[in-house]
């Protein structure tokens, strides 16, 4: 069975176009087009993207685009299995060692633990931790807890002089933000010439309104208060309407604009 790769590359050449015109002819980056061939989708873009460049692509030089685009889902889907395994095989790895207690010797205190060097004349050395090792140990932890206190004491004053100084805690909220809630609510349309791939967030609270692609022919309402920021990944294909009029994006590729 051919990868995603063979196929996109076999298309290309029995069309006869290199990869430069393929670059000029879709927009898409060249170096982009020859990882897919390559089978190598990690262009550092969300899988949004990926998923429009690879359509995209297909369609240029009339390859099957849905099922290249369902092969590249089922490849993620896969990735996120293993990486699941690779994540319990490492836990399941994983020993805690069992701690072994030293059997006391006849006669001797249980409560102790002693052991007998044939060298010393029988002569016992327990295994008990000194008075004065005890000592540092008690002196290291107080040192520590009053350091851990005193960063806490310092970073709780830091948050009160900073929440007393915001513009919030002394007047309320800023005059911006009170302006784009008291903003009208618009509806824009977003019109698909042709398949694209979009993503409209507001501007004033970084809300995401809208994520998918759009099917040529297909629109979607946005409703919005003040500007919003849409992404797309082929400019050429979408248009967005308000108030009857319509507007084009300014790039014929990949790009990113604000919408009042």
């Amino acid at each position: 069975m051919q990868s995603i790769g063979e196929r996109l590359e076999e298309a290309r050449k029995r069309r006869g176009i290199s990869v430069r015109e393929a670059a000029e002819g879709t927009k898409i980056r060249g170096d982009f087009l020859l990882g897919f061939e390559n089978n190598q989708f990690d262009t550092g873009l969300p899988d949004l993207y990926v998923r429009g460049f690879l359509r995209n692509y297909a369609q240029f030089i009339k390859a099957d685009a849905e099922k290249i685009v369902t092969d590249y889902n089922a490849i993620l889907i896969g990735e996120t299995k293993v990486s699941r395994k690779e994540n319990r095989e490492l836990f399941g790895r994983m020993e805690i060692p069992e701690q072994k207690r030293a059997a006391p010797e006849a006669g001797g205190n249980p409560s102790q633990t002693e052991r007998r060097r044939p060298d010393d004349g029988g002569e016992r050395k327990r295994d008990l931790l000194s008075p004065e090792v005890a000592n540092y140990v008690k002196i290291g932890a107080i040192v520590l807890a009053g350091i851990l206190a005193v960063v806490f004491i310092v970073w709780l004053v830091q948050l009160i002089i900073h929440s007393a100084s915001s513009p919030e805690a002394v007047g309320g909220p800023s005059a911006s933000q009170v302006e784009e809630q008291q903003a009208p609510l618009e509806t824009v349309t977003l019109i698909a010439l042709d398949t694209v791939a979009v993503k409209v967030t507001q501007e004033s609270d970084g809300r995401e309104l809208f994520s998918g692609p759009l099917a040529k022919g297909e629109t979607r309402q946005i409703a919005k208060r003040g500007r919003i920021i849409i992404t797309y990944d082929a400019g050429r294909n979408l248009h967005v309407e308000k108030s009857g009029k319509r507007f084009q994006m300014p790039r014929d590729d990949y790009g990113r604009s604000y919408f009042e």
